[in-house]
């Protein structure tokens, strides 16, 4: 995450902030009414923390771009750049023309994630596709598994958001 951080110029005082919060973190498990010791946290960021989703989305930013990198697999959105995908926090929805661009860009956001110590984990129950304007049927898999299709997304299983039109500005 520091080596990204410091990819987009982002000035090494607010990086070393940023460690300092990171130094030292230890957690506790309360089992049976008993504490056990505190466990020393080497990986992941604290959950809770409010610079989480903005973190996140750099690294995933970059991840994304890296994966992509020398492909047009997503939505031409002028005539020099495509729209690859759309993130929000640790939710992210790929955007193709194509079924077969949809699996390439799944792997490979794997496959650069994971060079990077990102695991990237398809829950196939909380994964969902939507086609719009498509005659084709072919049905999407991952892993083996059928990804159920809809016609609407549910963010949070709480409230159903409907397709908001891109424009381009």
């Amino acid at each position: 995450m520091w080596r990204i951080l410091r990819h987009y110029s982002v000035p090494n005082k607010i990086i070393n902030m940023l460690k300092v919060q990171y130094q030292g973190i230890t957690c506790q498990v309360l089992h049976a009414g008993t504490m056990i010791e505190p466990i020393k946290v080497k990986t992941g960021v604290r959950q809770g923390c409010l610079l989480l989703p903005l973190l996140f989305l750099v690294v995933l930013d970059w991840v994304s771009k890296n994966a992509y990198e020398g492909k047009r697999l997503g939505l031409q959105w002028s005539l020099t750049q495509c729209l690859e995908d759309l993130d929000y926090a640790d939710d992210l929805c790929l955007l193709t023309h194509r079924l077969a661009d949809m699996k390439v860009k799944g792997e490979r956001l794997q496959e650069t994630g994971g060079q990077i110590g990102l695991k990237i984990n398809i829950n196939i129950k909380k994964t969902k596709e939507m086609r719009i304007g498509v005659r084709q049927q072919e049905s999407l898999e991952l892993h083996g598994e059928a990804v159920e299709r809809v016609s609407k997304f549910t963010y949070l299983e709480t409230s159903s958001m409907k397709l908001v039109e891109l424009t381009r500005t």
